[in-house]
């Protein structure tokens, strides 16, 4: 029996009025079963990443340990399309700056007209889009992040349904693209095309002397799952070897945060977050400048100075950063005698 061919040339109509085709349906479906089919072989793949789950697979522990190299195997791949993201996505004009956001011309930001023209050399291993297919099922991150990041031309060519489709063997449900598009993904990113030939090692920078530290993915500790310590652990612990700081990854999560009012303060670009309006949509601030615009503004401000010096601040979780930035915004008539009078209202 011959399978039919899937149209995708065939558009459903007004997308305000019109739902989608059923061969639209169909490649989508066809997507989400190579996604369920590769899940499938992570999990079942006894020993990976030295993850064992014994001679009965039906144990309690043995689905534990199946779920826990699936979560390792996430991960890993969220940090591939990080490095695709900023290697392979060329990007569009510059990042809008403080500036931009109270401009008129700011609204029409989400109007750009360019489209990567994506060919199939272009397309990223399956584990890679993957995570692009689920960072798209949050439109709003996705239009933050194309916008932070000028990868507008991303956004408005959506996700190649057509050419993932054309790479997708209908039967067997293996993606396998050209050997030049391997090449090319290997060649621009430093990785390898398939996830598990990657390094079991990721590198991450010290909270504080920012010196760089490779840490093991996962790191079973106890014997049990639910006790490793890896960087795709939920309980990653290591110690930097030059300051002795401990990382973790909620003191990643404090590093972050001070990259970003770095990049505010040494570059203008907006924190995540302020870059839409109260309604979701990027909408220029310019007719009410304080209050569309003030976190940004208060993290300008010389108060804020020391969250930049990693060796002087003493945050820690984000919950010793939410009590730092409360203990500035507690006296709002303070806080508007400061930015009144230094000029950063």
């Amino acid at each position: 029996m011959t399978i039919p061919a899937i149209d995708l040339h065939h558009y459903a109509g007004d997308p305000v009025t019109t739902t989608v085709t059923s061969d639209q349906c169909a490649a989508h479906l066809k997507f989400l079963a190579a996604l369920a089919d590769l899940r499938d072989r992570v999990s079942n793949d006894d020993g990976l990443f030295g993850i064992f789950h014994g001679a009965d697979a039906a144990q309690p522990t043995a689905a534990a340990a199946k779920e826990k190299r699936w979560a390792v195997y996430t991960a890993r791949a969220v940090e591939r399309y990080r490095a695709w993201w900023f290697s392979c996505v060329p990007s569009h004009g510059a990042p809008p700056t403080l500036a931009d956001l109270q401009r008129r011309q700011y609204r029409y930001t989400v109007a750009c007209d360019e489209q990567l023209g994506f060919l199939a050399f272009r397309l990223p291993p399956l584990d890679v889009l993957m995570v692009w297919h689920a960072h798209m099922l949050n439109p709003r991150a996705f239009l933050e992040d194309s916008i932070r990041h000028a990868k507008m031309n991303l956004w408005t060519t959506g996700f190649p349904w057509e050419i993932i489709n054309a790479c997708i063997d209908d039967r067997t449900l293996d993606y396998n693209p050209s050997d030049f598009t391997k090449q090319l993904f290997e060649q621009l990113t430093g990785l390898h095309w398939d996830n598990l030939h990657d390094s079991p090692y990721h590198w991450v920078n010290c909270p504080v002397c920012t010196r760089p530290k490779s840490v093991p993915w996962t790191a079973p500790s106890g014997g049990t799952v639910d006790t490793s310590h890896g960087f795709a652990d939920r309980n990653f612990q290591s110690r930097c070897p030059g300051c002795g700081t401990a990382i973790n990854h909620e003191r990643l999560q404090v590093s972050r945060f001070k990259d970003d009012i770095a990049e505010l303060q040494t570059r203008n670009l907006p924190m995540p977050g302020t870059v839409f309006s109260k309604r979701g949509i990027p909408e220029a601030s310019y007719h009410a400048p304080r209050r569309y615009t003030f976190p940004n503004r208060f993290l300008l401000a010389p108060h804020t100075l020391p969250l930049t010096d990693r060796a002087l601040d003493g945050s820690q979780t984000v919950k010793d950063l939410d009590h730092q930035l409360g203990v500035w915004v507690r006296d709002t008539k303070k806080v508007y005698w400061r930015a009144t009078r230094l000029g950063w209202r």
